[in-house]
């Protein structure tokens, strides 16, 4: 989540990123941000609903080729796609 938050914000003020770029990343960031993602819930306890979530979001992610050791890019078009599809599964699944 930082990172995509780092992106975003130095690639605007260099002004690196595209209109698309920013509301990609914008879209992605809002979604991954619907999952619990810091040291507060580092001690909760799971429920298993909450396990089959994380995997799904996994399975997700690997999806889009996204995840370790799945796929390495330099390339910004390459991510931008990959992060552009995992919005999009995203958005799909939360209006299941």
């Amino acid at each position: 989540m930082n990172g995509i938050w780092l992106g975003m914000t130095t690639g605007e003020q260099l002004g690196t990123l595209s209109k698309s770029d920013k509301k990609i990343l914008h879209h992605l960031y809002s979604k991954l941000n619907q999952y619990p993602n810091n040291d507060l819930y580092s001690f909760v306890v799971l429920t298993e609903a909450d396990k089959m979530n994380f995997e799904e979001l996994r399975e997700i992610l690997r999806g889009a080729g996204l995840g370790l050791n799945i796929s390495i890019s330099v390339s910004m078009d390459s991510f931008m796609k990959q992060a552009d599809e995992l919005a999009n599964k995203l958005e799909s699944r939360s209006g299941q």
